[in-house]
């Protein structure tokens, strides 16, 4: 037996509990973040004050008083603490917990996306737009 697959085993079944449906740890951060809703962006531009908790290579968990429904598009926006740079994170929004600490205030576990998903969205909201404005234009079928 490898020593590479033995360490794997061992560290799968120390952090199961821990880990559950994950395949990888999250880092345990505190960073302010902002945090914009692609569905608000339809109607006006807000910005949400976050705050980001954990931290892996695919995801985050942060809490925020902003009302964020299962599946909403995010846009996070904080600054790395190595450097001090801007960085943007897309991603979609997939478990929603009321805090337990502060009131109206919601834990929100999120999974990155790539920019197509983004703009698949933004697509179906310019042809929804489209189609909606159509239909106002048609006049009223009259009646006999």
């Amino acid at each position: 037996m490898s020593l590479k697959g033995e360490l794997d085993k061992l560290i799968q079944e120390k952090f199961k509990a821990e880990l559950g449906n994950r395949t990888s740890r999250r880092a345990k951060v505190k960073l302010r973040a902002t945090c914009v809703i692609e569905r608000e962006k339809e109607f006006f531009a807000k910005e949400h004050s976050a705050a980001i908790k954990e931290m892996s290579v695919n995801g985050l968990y942060f809490e925020t008083e902003a009302l964020v429904y299962k599946n909403d598009l995010l846009r996070i926006a904080f600054r790395s603490p190595a450097d001090g740079t801007m960085k943007m994170l897309d991603c979609v929004a997939v478990r929603i917990d009321e805090s337990s600490g502060k009131k109206d205030a919601f834990q929100i576990a999120a999974v990155a996306v790539d920019q197509t998903k983004v703009k698949e969205y933004k697509e179906m909201l310019k042809t929804r737009a489209s189609q909606l404005a159509g239909a106002v234009d048609k006049p009223a079928p009259k009646g006999k």
